[in-house]
């Protein structure tokens, strides 16, 4: 009985991956709460401390208790005053920031599918394209365009571009550990939601830019548009695109593509499409595979290891343990939303003789046998900071065997593991602010870490150019076409 009982909770557990929002809000529906008493103020912040501290298994993970001791010690400090819910917002921005778990959720309770939280009739008009201290615009979206593509920004409203990003990139939260990449890939698909958070908005904003081919800086006033004109372009820039593909370049180079490890469709299986995939490689001949995960966020857990199980032929592990925080209730009453099975899930989580608490049942700790009719030939993964949750697992477990030649940027998700699995849904009582907290913290089987505690880093970095996004181009799929061309003349 208890093994039935604990094959039913994996089975609903891992259907529970991301973070499942509740139905959508009608913001005009919803309060405006005002200003915040500094006794609410304080209020909210006991709820959210007591989440993190009792329900995230990776608080610590990367910021030592003292650290966060003292951070909480100085976001008490500042609620002396009252405070708006942007303003609190702001205020507790640091220690979700702290925890360094893309996976934690943090946004107000009318808002939960984009960043798009505050000013959103006021919206900066530009999309821009960053990298390390540097933005150059894509889209010139204010109601008279009139700015180049390609033109670099170089300040907004007085301000250098340099200091922006560093201030905006200091905030995100899109990123486990150290990773960085990530972070220019999210300034770049949402500046605009994040400048409004954390920097305001405004009907108009000066642009100081030097266009393309020229060295003579212009300046610029352009008008604020509304949220939904950046949201529109955003989605006519991402046509409907099947999670999972394949295609032959040419009589040797295979080219999978995997956007998503999430499938929605029941018509559509990811394990059956995989078959089909190599089973077809395998007939072709193909001597080398490439295979593009960039800008795939996830989803299930167990498909990164059966993607693996398709590039071997010898068992491997996969995770090396499953932590959770602790085993008793929570005390956060009527503020927490736990999914329907969680009484029974507790009871069945294990402590260690360390006096940590570990989730055993997961058929990922288990060691993995390969798939029949794998593909053993040469492997070159494509990533990016977007590349993140499963994606930079099985990234991890491939760099740490060497079973694959990686290129592009930095994974957004951990080497060393990340905390995701199912949630705990938290809404502070009076700001209603709402905190997304990952239960499950994965550790990845790497034997061999990397001295940080980053993502997985490529062989071949490859840094995309303003030209490059304009242009359409691809450079890291070119660098690894480049990486296969001189393997076949090493090996004539």
């Amino acid at each position: 009985m208890r093994n039935v009982l604990i094959s039913m909770l994996v089975g609903i557990a891992v259907a529970n991956l991301t973070l499942v929002a509740p139905g959508p809000f009608d913001i005009d529906s919803l309060p405006d709460p005002g200003l915040l008493s500094p006794e609410e103020l304080a209020e909210d912040l006991g709820v959210f401390r007591t989440a993190l501290e009792e329900a995230h298994p990776g608080i610590y993970r990367y910021t030592p208790k003292s650290e966060f001791d003292a951070l909480f010690a100085q976001i008490a400090s500042e609620l002396d005053r009252p405070m708006s819910e942007q303003a609190f917002y702001q205020a507790l921005n640091p220690a979700i920031v702290a925890l360094r778990c893309g996976h934690t959720k943090f946004h107000p309770e009318r808002n939960f599918t984009t960043p798009y939280y505050y000013g959103l009739d006021e919206q900066f008009p530009l999309v821009l394209f960053v990298t390390g201290e540097r933005a150059w615009i894509r889209a010139d979206l204010s109601p008279t365009p009139t700015i180049p593509q390609g033109s670099e920004v170089l300040e907004i409203d007085g301000r250098p571009i340099k200091e922006i990003i560093d201030q905006l990139r200091t905030r995100l939260s899109f990123a486990d550990g150290t990773a960085l990449a990530s972070k220019y890939l999210e300034l770049s698909t949402y500046w605009s939601a994040y400048y409004a958070t954390f920097m305001g908005s405004a009907p108009r904003y000066v642009i100081a830019y030097r266009a393309p081919s020229t060295s003579e800086v212009q300046t610029k006033s352009v008008s604020a548009i509304p949220h939904t004109r950046l949201i529109a372009w955003q989605e006519d820039q991402l046509p409907p695109q099947a999670p999972l593909e394949w295609t032959f370049l040419d009589d040797s180079v295979a080219l999978l593509t995997i956007r998503s490890f999430w499938f929605e469709s029941k018509a559509v299986r990811f394990e059956q499409s995989l078959r089909d995939a190599f089973a077809e490689i395998r007939e072709k001949g193909a001597q080398y595979l490439i295979i593009d995960l960039r800008d795939n966020e996830g989803g299930k857990d167990a498909f990164g290891a059966l993607l693996y199980a398709y590039l071997t032929d010898k068992p491997f592990r996969y995770y090396d343990k499953i932590v959770v925080a602790q085993r008793k209730p929570y005390s956060l009453g009527k503020h927490v939303k736990l999914p329907f099975y969680f009484g029974l899930y507790r009871l069945l989580i294990s402590k260690e003789a360390d006096g940590s608490y570990t989730w055993r049942h997961h058929s990922n700790l288990r060691e993995q046998k390969p798939m029949p009719g794998a593909f053993l030939g040469p492997v070159y993964v494509l990533i990016n900071g977007r590349s993140f949750s499963v994606t930079s697992e099985f990234a991890a477990v491939a760099k740490a065997t060497d079973r694959a030649i990686f290129v592009g940027q930095e994974t957004g998700g951990g080497y060393r593991g990340n905390n995701s699995g199912f949630f705990a849904i938290v809404t502070l009582p009076n700001s209603r602010l709402v905190v997304g907290i990952p239960l499950w913290g994965y550790y990845t089987a790497v034997p061999n870490p990397q001295s940080s505690d980053g993502g997985v880093r490529p062989d071949y970095a490859v840094e995309r150019t303003i030209e490059d996004v304009l242009n359409g181009e691809d450079p890291e799929l070119d660098r690894a076409l480049q990486l296969i061309v001189a393997a076949r003349g090493a090996n004539r």
